[in-house]
Protein backbone atom coordinates (compact mmCIF):
# COMPACT_ATOMS: atom_id res chain seq x y z
CA UNK A 1 0.00 0.00 0.00
CA UNK A 2 2.64 2.34 1.13
CA UNK A 3 5.12 1.68 -2.56
CA UNK A 4 1.42 2.64 -4.40
CA UNK A 5 0.91 5.63 -2.69
CA UNK A 6 4.60 7.06 -3.05
CA UNK A 7 4.25 5.84 -6.95
CA UNK A 8 1.48 7.82 -6.95
CA UNK A 9 2.98 10.60 -5.23
CA UNK A 10 5.69 10.09 -7.67
CA UNK A 11 3.63 10.65 -10.74
CA UNK A 12 2.02 14.01 -9.20
CA UNK A 13 5.05 15.56 -8.82
CA UNK A 14 6.29 14.78 -12.57
CA UNK A 15 2.52 16.27 -13.61
CA UNK A 16 3.24 18.99 -11.56
CA UNK A 17 7.47 19.09 -13.51
CA UNK A 18 5.24 18.95 -17.21
CA UNK A 19 3.08 21.67 -15.90
CA UNK A 20 6.23 23.87 -15.37
CA UNK A 21 7.52 23.38 -18.44
CA UNK A 22 4.38 24.32 -20.06
CA UNK A 23 4.12 27.54 -18.07
CA UNK A 24 7.26 28.40 -18.87
CA UNK A 25 7.21 27.44 -22.91
CA UNK A 26 3.76 29.92 -22.51
CA UNK A 27 5.29 32.56 -20.64
CA UNK A 28 9.04 32.64 -23.09
CA UNK A 29 6.66 32.85 -25.55
CA UNK A 30 4.56 36.16 -24.59
CA UNK A 31 8.09 37.17 -23.84
CA UNK A 32 8.98 36.55 -27.77
CA UNK A 33 5.54 38.43 -28.84
CA UNK A 34 6.75 41.32 -26.50
CA UNK A 35 10.12 41.23 -28.32
CA UNK A 36 12.06 40.40 -24.62
CA UNK A 37 13.23 37.19 -25.99
CA UNK A 38 14.36 36.15 -29.67
CA UNK A 39 11.99 33.01 -30.83
CA UNK A 40 11.11 31.37 -31.97
CA UNK A 41 10.48 29.16 -28.55
CA UNK A 42 10.81 25.42 -29.67
CA UNK A 43 10.44 23.41 -26.25
CA UNK A 44 11.09 23.88 -22.39
CA UNK A 45 13.33 21.01 -20.23
CA UNK A 46 13.81 21.41 -16.56
CA UNK A 47 16.45 19.47 -14.65
CA UNK A 48 16.36 19.52 -10.91
CA UNK A 49 19.30 21.00 -8.97
CA UNK A 50 20.80 19.66 -5.83
CA UNK A 51 17.92 17.51 -4.62
CA UNK A 52 14.86 17.83 -4.70
CA UNK A 53 13.83 15.92 -7.60
CA UNK A 54 9.84 14.57 -7.97
CA UNK A 55 11.54 11.36 -6.96
CA UNK A 56 12.55 12.01 -3.17
CA UNK A 57 9.47 11.65 -1.13
CA UNK A 58 11.12 13.73 1.77
CA UNK A 59 11.56 16.89 0.24
CA UNK A 60 8.86 19.87 0.47
CA UNK A 61 10.04 21.85 -2.40
CA UNK A 62 12.57 21.67 -5.47
CA UNK A 63 14.69 23.83 -7.39
CA UNK A 64 14.62 23.52 -11.16
CA UNK A 65 17.04 24.90 -13.91
CA UNK A 66 14.62 25.09 -17.12
CA UNK A 67 15.84 25.89 -20.72
CA UNK A 68 13.61 27.62 -23.26
CA UNK A 69 14.94 26.21 -26.35
CA UNK A 70 14.96 28.82 -29.37
CA UNK A 71 17.90 27.31 -31.07
CA UNK A 72 18.48 24.05 -32.66
CA UNK A 73 22.56 22.97 -33.68
CA UNK A 74 23.65 20.88 -36.39
CA UNK A 75 25.23 18.85 -34.17
CA UNK A 76 22.10 17.81 -32.06
CA UNK A 77 22.81 20.10 -29.47
CA UNK A 78 20.42 23.16 -28.55
CA UNK A 79 20.80 26.46 -26.44
CA UNK A 80 17.99 28.85 -25.22
CA UNK A 81 16.90 31.07 -22.68
CA UNK A 82 18.03 29.78 -18.51
CA UNK A 83 15.01 29.92 -15.95
CA UNK A 84 14.70 29.16 -12.40
CA UNK A 85 11.95 27.40 -10.90
CA UNK A 86 11.40 26.45 -7.40
CA UNK A 87 7.79 24.01 -6.95
CA UNK A 88 6.17 23.24 -4.00
CA UNK A 89 5.10 19.99 -3.74
CA UNK A 90 2.22 20.71 -1.42
CA UNK A 91 1.01 23.64 -3.21
CA UNK A 92 2.07 25.74 -6.19
CA UNK A 93 5.60 26.77 -8.45
CA UNK A 94 7.58 29.67 -9.10
CA UNK A 95 10.05 30.66 -11.92
CA UNK A 96 11.82 33.52 -13.28
CA UNK A 97 13.91 34.15 -16.41
CA UNK A 98 17.65 34.00 -15.38
CA UNK A 99 19.38 31.64 -12.51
Amino acid sequence: VKKAADDQTRADRQAMVTQLEASILKDAKNMVNAQTLTGPIFSVSCTPLGGGSADDLTSLTGTFDCIAVNQKNADGTSSGYRFSAIINWNKDYTWHLGS
